[in-house]
């Protein structure tokens, strides 16, 4: 697709969400025919692939446009669904994948594979409107993946929707739908807390021979742990001997489990009886089974369950590898942190010490968590263990200290590392460096500066950028200034943060000459650099209602293929929100006499803009009298939006 038809779409995009969002106005059924009916903006998929990984659109402020296709079923196709939820970056894009998958349901667009809509429903979440889906391909006899159907019974289980796990259970039954160990255990798990003895075991016979390829072992500790978790230790010691009758073979886990609710109890004749029978009738676990069904709800973001299963093989001292507990520490950390430590602290205690993967993600989930005393108890134990022991390890405890706000924690530990001969390196000062400042502690930060060039450790960018963007922002425009200058001796090349930093500190300071000498030295550097700082230097002078220097600026570009219109139309903004009509029309003059191929753009945007204003009336008030003036097109078809949004004579 070429740079115009891209810009020209961006621009559609960017309309799009002025009008079918703003508060006065409805979906526009006009616009959807200038998107989707135009011979070169089809809606091709690529492009929008394109879209979220070129141009970094997040697709959560995509027009609605997107995924209303109800108008349009002559042009759009099912695949399109699949497409979407497929390109769709797997967190942080939650309400768009909603909206995509609640079209294709309600507007009857049923995808080619629909596991893709399942599959994101569950993902998210959201496993009562996949169970919905799953009752409509179900209803019109079409095949589920077995594995898809496991997932969605594990997940209904999990998240408490137990009558539709029933229904997806029976389901799979009478279509003869393979049954895992994931899916089976998980909704077991579940059904046992809520229901009486008889039922759960009616489930299990229902099965009879349909057990090929489920661990029973793992089941019935399921089972156990459930009812003993929800007090019903009395069922969990008769359901050992219903479980062993009917081959599902409790081992010493699940004994263990009763055993332990039994003595909580202070019921010691019930201990004693259970160790008997667990001599005489349980079987040793299959620790590769239980290993497997870890991994397995780990992977099915069932970590909750992975949680409790982690509990009793940890709890009763069963043999575990390590490669299970660095998984269970890196992932159940998310949900269950207090465990996670457990395990951590398990491993530590016998000598055996977690990967810096499982650090980096236990350190990671504490800190989301607020948990930092329990990750720097951790770190303390690990640090007595001499668990670190170069400059990777330890700056993994660094920069998690500082992303926690412990900044004197994390200074004493560089202080460590020297102790003990190891340098540390750019990035342990960078992450002391954001800390510092990220809490205003300007003076620490100098002193980590000049700390650095005494142990040899030269800055790179990014500690420049941090250095120079606080200072910035604080008023401390002169040091600032002295450190781009540093940086430029040293041979660090300054990037958009550094000149965008620094130009809008000079701006709030006043010093416009040096905000222009910074703006030209980041032209002659890269173009696409200049043309970035050039809407920061645009937007911090008229932030500082420098209006005649912007216009002036604008207006002394030399010829190139740099992007100024977003420039233009900060600065048409700010004159229009300012009061200076004249201005405005005399720079829009300007802007046909010298680039009339620009100004089409340019009052897209400004209609854009209109659905994020505070005030819409200065820029309704530019668009007319533009429009009266010639320099826009009367047969624009958006000045006809307008006229229809928001109500234009």
């Amino acid at each position: 697709m070429s740079t115009t038809a891209t810009n020209i779409f961006k621009t559609l995009i960017s309309a799009a969400n002025g009008f079918i969002f703003h508060s006065n106005s409805s979906h526009n059924p006009r616009f959807y025919q200038y998107l989707f009916l135009s011979p070169h903006l089809q809606f091709p998929l690529q492009f929008l692939n394109s879209l979220f990984k070129t141009h970094n659109q997040n697709p959560i402020t995509l027009p609605t446009a997107f995924v209303d296709f109800s108008e349009f079923n002559h042009q759009l196709y099912p695949v399109i669904y699949e497409s979407l939820l497929g390109i769709l970056p797997p967190n942080g894009y939650f309400e768009f994948s909603q909206m995509v998958c609640d079209n294709g349901v309600r507007t009857n667009k049923k995808p080619h594979n629909p596991t893709s809509i399942i599959s994101s429903y569950i993902f998210h979440g959201k496993p009562n409107k996949a169970f919905d889906v799953f009752l409509e391909l179900c209803n019109s006899n079409r095949n589920v993946d077995p594995g898809i159907c496991n997932s969605l019974l594990a997940a209904l289980s999990s998240n408490g929707y137990l009558e539709f796990a029933k229904n997806v259970f029976d389901t799979m039954l009478l279509r003869r739908i393979s049954l895992n160990t994931v899916g089976l255990g998980v909704f077991m798990g579940a059904l046992c807390r809520v229901s009486e003895l008889e039922n759960i075991l009616s489930f299990l016979d229902k099965m009879k021979q349909r057990l090929e390829g489920i661990y029973g072992s793992v089941i019935a500790f399921s089972i156990i742990d459930g009812l003993c978790r929800v007090s019903k230790v009395d069922y969990a010691s008769q359901a050992l001997e219903e479980l062993r009758i009917r081959d599902f073979k409790p081992d010493f886990i699940a004994y263990r489990v009763v055993i332990e609710g039994f003595r909580l109890m202070n019921r010691i004749d019930e201990v004693e009886k259970l160790k008997k029978r667990k001599r005489k009738l349980g079987v040793a676990p299959r620790m590769n089974e239980y290993k497997e069904i870890v991994f397995g709800l780990i992977s099915e973001r069932r970590l909750r369950e992975a949680t409790e299963f982690g509990e009793a093989i940890i709890d009763g001292n069963f043999p575990v590898d390590d490669e299970l507990i660095n998984a269970l520490i890196g992932s159940v950390s998310e949900v269950c942190p207090d465990s996670a430590v457990s395990f951590c602290r398990y491993m530590i205690k016998m000598e055996r010490f977690p990967t810096l993967l499982a650090m980096r993600n236990l350190s990671m989930n504490l800190c989301m968590n607020g948990k930092t005393d329990e990750m720097w108890d951790v770190f303390q134990l690990l640090l007595s263990a001499d668990y670190f022991s170069d400059v990777e390890s330890y700056n993994v405890m660094v920069s998690f200290l500082c992303k926690a706000g412990r900044v004197k924690e994390a200074y004493s530990v560089l202080k460590q590392m020297r102790k003990k001969g190891i340098t540390p390196d750019i990035f342990s000062y960078n992450s002391m460096m954001e800390a510092c400042c990220g809490e205003d502690l300007l003076r620490p930060a100098k002193k980590l500066w000049d700390e650095m060039f005494v142990y040899g450790c030269r800055g790179n960018l990014q500690t420049y950028n941090m250095l120079i963007q606080k200072f910035s922002e604080t008023g401390e425009v002169e040091e600032a200034q002295h450190l781009f200058h540093h940086m430029l001796e040293k041979g660090v090349e300054p990037d958009t943060v550094t000149y965008t930093s620094l130009i809008k500190g000079l701006c709030r300071e006043a010093k416009i000459n040096a905000a222009l000498e910074i703006f030209n030295k980041s032209m002659e550097q890269d173009i696409v650099i200049g043309g970035s700082t050039l809407n920061a230097l645009i937007f911090s002078l008229c932030k500082e209602g420098n209006f005649h220097v912007a216009s002036k600026v604008l207006r002394g570009l030399p010829p190139s293929d740099i992007d100024n219109t977003n420039s233009h139309v900060v600065l048409l903004k700010s004159l229009a929100d300012a009061g200076e009509m004249k201005m405005a029309i005399e720079h829009s003059e300007w802007i046909r006499d010298t680039s009339p191929g620009k100004l089409p753009a340019i009052s897209a945007e400004l209609v854009a803009s209109l659905s994020s204003a505070l005030n819409s009336e200065p820029i309704l008030q530019l668009l007319q009298v533009m429009r009266e003036r010639g320099l826009v097109s009367k047969n624009d078809p958006w000045i006809d939006l307008c006229k229809e949004s928001f109500s234009w004579s």
